[in-house]
């Protein structure tokens, strides 16, 4: 399987005369027509056609059709960036005075695009307990729509998505994921899922040099209302940009074979570790939601979440920065690059969070999670053993 997966990947479809090894790169702002009748004709069926790259470009269109390929989803577009498609999702799908569940487990910078945007358009969200399907009794006829990450971030929880699909179905919910921590890892297209969403600046990219996000869908109706919405917003992505995505995505299954060995290696050394108090990770037997993580994942994650010992809560925030200090590893709030990444959470992303709110969702001062990246495994066990050393 990842033979076949890994030579249509690295296929090059766009061959000129000049007999290139790598993809063409198209910088153009717009394409040329041979005459006046095939000028019409592109532009009634402009869907099918390069016509200006603010909606279409050959890079466009092959980097669609591998990542669409990847995921086994018929149709993909790409935008400017992660953020870039839940705005396009939210906006082209819910009215004013409209309500919609979300997870509070995800990107605190997707939190703050429910609280702070959405609200000029008078569209509620509803945060619930993703994981407690009693909670989603209440108001589940007045809902249009329920958003969640397939692995939440950053204590890494896990959603039952053959229920949650069920239910979306019966009470016709659109159903919207945010699969950027777990890209190929989670058969999504097994579970009929409306939508899903990817940052390609992470996983997809993996060296932080571009922004980038890419939509799945298997219905050509959801396809073409996105479609005709990005034609005119203009989010859709660079052809350099997309170019770039294109060659990241030819190694995408050796980094993440060795991100995800790295990781796994990890867990077992930092289990015995005195300074650590809590482990979040999907792949390990103890882990609460490992039932899930068996029947819905293919292999375990590359991203490791872990708290630090203190007496105090100033005690752990202090222990925590010693940390990132000392490390040689980065300290950014990107994830899923080649070299690996510390961050904590609680000061960072999620600082906007009052207390009550990171203690319901798991986060303490000291939570800190760690993008393990290509490095050799006792580079980066080593390297956080004597930061530890400093607390």
């Amino acid at each position: 399987m990842y033979f076949n997966y890994n030579s249509y990947i690295k296929s090059n479809v766009l061959k000129s005369f000049f007999r290139e090894n790598s993809d063409l790169l198209f910088i153009t702002s717009s394409f040329c027509f041979k005459n006046a009748y095939l000028s019409e004709k592109f532009f009634k069926f402009y869907n099918f056609y390069n016509i200006y790259s603010r909606f279409s470009n050959p890079n466009l269109f092959l980097l669609e059709r591998k990542i669409s390929f990847l995921e086994n989803f018929k149709f993909c577009l790409t935008l400017t960036s992660g953020m870039a498609v839940i705005f396009s999702i939210f906006i082209n799908f819910l009215n004013s005075n409209k309500l919609f569940f979300s997870s509070l487990n995800i990107f605190g910078s997707t939190i703050n695009f429910f609280l702070n945007l959405l609200f000029k358009f008078k569209i509620t969200v509803l945060f619930v307990d993703l994981t407690n399907f009693n909670s989603l009794k209440y108001n589940i006829f007045k809902i249009n729509l329920i958003f969640f990450e397939s692995l939440s971030n950053p204590n890494l929880k896990l959603f039952n998505l053959k229920l949650l699909s069920y239910i979306c179905k019966k009470y016709k919910i659109i159903q919207f994921i945010d699969n950027t921590f777990t890209p190929i890892i989670i058969n999504s297209y097994l579970y009929n899922i409306d939508f899903i969403s990817h940052s390609c600046t992470k996983f997809f990219d993996g060296q932080g040099r571009i922004l980038g996000g890419a939509l799945l869908t298997n219905c050509r109706n959801l396809f073409l209302n996105i479609f005709n919405f990005l034609k005119f917003s203009g989010f859709s992505i660079s052809s350099f940009d997309s170019w770039l995505i294109l060659k990241s995505l030819e190694n995408i299954f050796l980094r993440l074979k060795n991100q995800i060995f790295n990781s796994f290696f990890l867990i077992r050394l930092f289990k015995y570790n005195f300074f650590i108090s809590k482990i979040f990770y999907s792949g390990i037997l103890n882990y609460y939601q490992y039932k899930i993580f068996y029947f819905q994942q293919i292999f375990s994650n590359s991203i490791i979440s872990f708290s630090v010992k203190g007496n105090t809560i100033e005690m752990k925030r202090l222990n925590s920065w010693k940390i990132i200090n000392n490390s040689f590893i980065s300290n950014t709030a990107n994830l899923g690059d080649l070299s690996s990444i510390l961050n904590n959470c609680s000061i960072t992303t999620h600082s906007f969070l009052s207390f009550i709110e990171k203690s319901i969702l798991n986060i303490d001062e000291s939570l800190i999670r760690l993008s393990t990246g290509l490095e050799d495994v006792f580079d980066i066990f080593y390297n956080i053993i004597f930061s530890f050393n400093n607390i």
